[in-house]
């Protein structure tokens, strides 16, 4: 990131987001193979199983189907103690979330 988006702060969770947002979107399009067609697309990107990408904390997984876009099901809570993140619980449910 430093190398990259040196104006960016590698603690910024916005910054965080993007990034697993963009391996999620590289990863349904390699799962096209050569289908790159928008309904190919579609179905790849919503019939996502468990897919674990590099900087999402232990026990959190994007899981998405035609019915449900909403690729997170769980949560982590983390608690700023003025220089970083420290997560404060267990995985909580999307229901306990809300």
């Amino acid at each position: 990131m430093k190398k990259w988006v040196p104006n960016d702060n590698p603690g910024d969770f916005v910054a965080l987001s993007g990034y697993i947002i963009a391996q999620g979107i590289a990863d349904a399009l390699r799962q096209c193979g050569d289908d790159l067609t928008r309904e190919n697309l579609l179905k790849q990107a919503t019939n996502m199983k468990g897919k674990h990408f590099k900087m999402m904390l232990p026990g959190i997984a994007l899981n998405t189907s035609p019915e449900d876009y909403t690729p997170y099901q769980s949560l982590r809570m983390a608690k700023f103690d003025g220089s970083s993140w420290k997560l404060t619980d267990e995985p909580a449910t999307s229901a306990s979330a809300k």
